[in-house]
């Protein structure tokens, strides 16, 4: 899912190098899975990408 990765990779562009690719890899992780539920729910690929990069919430919440 293309369209997560870049939101996850641009979302974590400042973190300090040593925490960026681990984050960048969990967080893609985390949200691929939830539109992969938001699918089975009924949703469209396009609906479950954008209702899960709205409700994403703070990228503090993602990293130490």
């Amino acid at each position: 899912m293309k369209r997560i990765h870049n939101f996850v990779k641009n979302t974590f562009k400042k973190l300090p190098i040593d925490q960026k690719e681990v984050v960048i890899e969990r967080v893609t992780q985390i949200l691929t899975e939830k539109v992969e539920d938001l699918m089975e729910q009924g949703l469209s690929l396009d609906e479950a990408v954008d209702k899960t990069v709205i409700e994403f919430g703070e990228p503090e919440d993602f990293y130490d």
